[in-house]
């Protein structure tokens, strides 16, 4: 196995995590519009923390039922930016448990670059491509893989390098269809999927990526409660971010895959 470790340097990661960088900042008298003030109401009835975050432009997202309240801070104003156009105003917490927290008159910033999901061809030009490069045995993967499926205690071998550099990042299917985003976090992760009824999501509890390119997500369950089982991917080779490999359960058809450099399950600006 050959695996080459270039990261992402420390100068972008710093750049990820500062504030959104904006064209200009001007003063703003907070007011809602009609349909931000119905959406302030019918946040209000829901589940605590409730977080809504607005933009002066008319965006708004809310979020509820969230574990830490920071967490529904930073998924409103998720919600709020995928709904922003570039030029226009940023979103910001406006109320949290249905309380306004806003001053009567705040600085605003508009963005220059809007992400929405779940497109893998905008997620690429927002957060770019994981630098990544990365040679498995699609053999020893697929034999492993075939072990795990005729006997699920079948322990893998997580590699650490490799589960180092996936580790906050988004797999995304290549092509346009089908729409999705994988998040693989520290523990477990999500994937983000476009349906015929909007975006759905799944959660799974853990995954391991071995020395042999086997990539496996466990216990996996629909936002609806549904079981949906394990699921693993054959990396044959990343080369800078784009991946070649196939879903384990069809080793023969080739599904690329791009490593994104950031979460692209929500929306986000710049």
């Amino acid at each position: 196995m050959k695996l080459v470790l270039s990261g992402i340097s420390f100068a972008v990661a710093l750049a990820l995590a500062l504030p959104v960088v904006a064209l200009a900042q001007e003063n703003w008298q907070v007011s809602l519009t009609k349909k931000q003030g119905r959406a302030a109401a019918q946040i209000a009835q829901q589940k605590q923390p409730t977080v809504m975050a607005i933009s002066p432009d008319g965006a708004w997202g809310n979020s509820w039922g969230t574990q830490t309240l920071d967490q529904g801070k930073a998924r409103a104003i998720q919600y709020c930016r995928q709904n922003l156009k570039p030029g226009q105003r940023d979103c910001m917490v406006y109320a949290v448990n249905g309380k306004p927290v806003l001053p009567a008159v705040v600085s605003t910033k508009r963005v220059s670059k809007v992400y929405k999901p779940l497109s893998a061809r905008s997620a690429a030009a927002f957060f770019g491509l994981a630098a990544v490069n990365f040679r498995g045995n699609p053999e020893l993967a697929l034999a492993d893989y075939q072990a795990l499926k005729a006997n699920p205690a079948h322990a893998l071998r997580g590699d650490s390098r490799l589960q180092a550099v996936l580790k906050g990042k988004s797999l995304m299917h290549a092509r346009k269809s089908p729409e999705f985003a994988i998040a693989l976090e520290a523990r477990g992760g999500e994937q983000h999927a476009r349906g015929n009824s909007g975006v759905i999501w799944m959660r799974f509890d853990r995954w391991v990526a071995t020395r042999d390119g086997l990539l496996c997500l466990y216990n996996r369950v629909w936002s609806t409660g549904k079981q949906a089982g394990t699921e693993c991917y054959i990396i044959n080779q990343i080369a800078n971010g784009k991946v070649s490999g196939a879903w384990a359960s069809k080793p023969r058809t080739n599904r690329p895959l791009l490593v994104i450099a950031g979460d692209a399950r929500y929306g986000n600006a710049r």
